[in-house]
């Protein structure tokens, strides 16, 4: 209460100086719930988002409060009549604690027509889940999570379901970094409907909505839609070495026209979570700790596959084995030579922001 009273006083302050009375207040705040429809029109608050809040969300509300979203509509609809992409009418539920993945996914949805909604672990999920009495369309759940894995979650929501629901079931779909003949059956038994090998592109994942979602458009045409949506890009003899080309081509396509560089907003993403896991790794061979070791291998090896690193997501492919396997004694070597690689990396990804901001 005394935060919602503190910014009662705030807004009236602005809104009683006349050199701001017409400026748009656009409110962040982590009490969103706590303050009413009412009571934010009564502070003439144009837009809301909640802490912590994303650059490309604050970049939206900014453009709206401008009042610059006509331009960037009528693009958008002319960008989508021309490569014809899939348009869906679909509340998606991202289950991913990933934040590149989190980025990227939430992207190729927002590209088909889906209304997004973020939870960063199985207890988020259930906890939307249970709150909105499920009107969300489809779950893509990621399988290992911290707090509440993918399994847990999904077995917890299908338990909720049959109390709640009256029998009506939401496709979930999980998302797998570990693509193994067993994880298809580990999935269908802990109540999945079917399975997503990451890192995927928009055409897999468009196919998986079209099978378990009614497509506002048939015979939506999905081939090329990656590459035709993007001029091909030529890289440095080096960096081609380092990273892998058509997976950046892949994040360029899903630039939206009126918002910042998305190559640039998923590498930064990329660069502060990287950081963390190696150090993490790191830490984890110190202290002898192979669970840690493979939760933050096994976190860098899909974010790397998805920024085209794809070396490196061979070697904490290795790591997250050799650590479930408790064999840590082998895990020293490979982890200096993906410390070696992830510098390369940096290096690469980090000439391509120069090289995007100049373009």
């Amino acid at each position: 209460m005394n935060q919602v009273y503190r910014l009662q006083m705030r807004a009236a302050t602005i809104v009683g100086d006349e050199t701001l009375a017409t400026t748009p207040i656009i409110l962040l705040s982590s009490v969103l719930e706590a303050v009413s429809d009412e009571t934010l029109r009564n502070l003439h608050i144009s837009y809301t988002a909640a802490k912590p809040v994303r650059y490309r969300e604050l970049y939206k509300h900014m453009l709206k409060a401008l009042g610059k979203q006509t331009k960037a509509t009528e693009i958008k609809v002319q960008n989508t009549e021309h490569a014809d992409v899939l348009r869906l009418s679909a509340r998606v539920l991202l289950t991913e604690d990933n934040p590149v993945n989190q980025e990227l996914a939430k992207a190729m949805l927002t590209k088909f027509g889906c209304s997004v909604e973020i939870a960063e672990n199985g207890i988020e999920a259930l906890e939307k889940i249970t709150a909105n009495k499920s009107t969300f369309d489809i779950i893509l759940m990621d399988c290992q999570m911290p707090h509440m894995d993918g399994f847990t979650a999904t077995q917890k929501i299908r338990a909720w379901e049959n109390d709640h629901m009256d029998n009506k079931r939401i496709s979930i779909i999980a998302l797998t970094a570990n693509a193994l003949s067993g994880d298809k059956d580990k999935c269908l038994a802990a109540g999945m409907d079917d399975y997503l090998s990451k890192p995927f592109n928009t055409k897999q994942l468009a196919a998986m909505l079209k099978q378990w979602l009614a497509a506002d458009k048939p015979s939506v045409k999905n081939e090329g839609m990656i590459n035709n949506a993007s001029p091909t890009t030529t890289f440095t003899d080096a960096a081609s070495a380092i990273l892998n080309r058509e997976s950046l081509n892949a994040i360029r396509a899903l630039q939206d026209p009126d918002e910042p560089d998305f190559l640039t907003v998923v590498i930064q993403t990329y660069i502060e979570s990287a950081h963390t896991l190696v150090h993490d790794m790191e830490h984890a061979l110190q202290s002898n700790d192979a669970g840690k070791l493979r939760i933050a291998a096994h976190t860098l090896k899909s974010a790397s596959w998805n920024v085209g690193a794809d070396k490196l997501g061979e070697l904490c492919k290795e790591l997250e084995r050799l650590g479930d396997a408790a064999e840590l004694d082998s895990a020293g070597v490979v982890l200096l030579t993906a410390q070696s690689e992830y510098v390369a990396v940096r290096y690469a990804l980090d000439a391509e922001i120069n090289r995007q901001a100049t373009a």
